[in-house]
């Protein structure tokens, strides 16, 4: 199963990145929360509605966010960001045998903001390392100059002129 990376900051019902300065809230977008489940989106907002005006649970705020349909095109839709506590009562209403999905998730969520994230590029620290990546440099340059060639002949066609 494929989680969406959930890990956001709910502020004034806008979605952004967290970053580890950031000491806001996590929150769970309903989308991933139906996911988990195994249970459609509606159904989740429907039971967050529910326990919201029953006050088992605040009222999330929400935020449209981008998902895509199946010919790839993408679309907003609205989606509640639900705190750690509210989404296991949220989980729990729905569907208590996947509390133990929700558990490890947060976790999940919560090691992310513990650790920053590993860079994307590390030096190598041996000389055979540093030979490995020389390889890979070179191979990947010839493959794009390859490339390059072939497009500059496709779009450039050579013509030979006589007399």
């Amino acid at each position: 199963m494929s989680y969406i990376n959930a890990l956001t900051v709910s502020a004034a019902n806008q979605t952004q990145p967290m970053t580890n300065s950031e000491a806001r809230t996590l929150s769970m977008s309903s989308r991933e929360i139906a996911e988990l489940v195994e249970s459609r989106h509606d159904d989740v907002k429907r039971a967050i509605t529910r326990l919201a005006d029953r006050g088992v649970i605040a009222r999330p705020p929400m935020a449209d966010m981008p998902a895509k349909v199946a010919n790839g095109r993408t679309y907003y839709e609205t989606v509640y960001q639900v705190g750690k506590r509210d989404s296991y009562i949220v989980v729990a209403q729905l569907c208590p045998e996947f509390t133990a999905r929700l558990v490890d998730r947060w976790q999940e969520l919560e090691e992310q903001v513990r650790q920053p994230a590993a860079p994307s590029f590390q030096l190598p620290q041996t000389f055979e390392d540093a030979l490995i990546l020389a390889g890979q440099e070179m191979k990947q340059r010839k493959q794009l100059e390859a490339l390059t060639a072939c497009h500059l002949i496709n779009t450039h066609p050579i013509r030979i002129y006589t007399q």
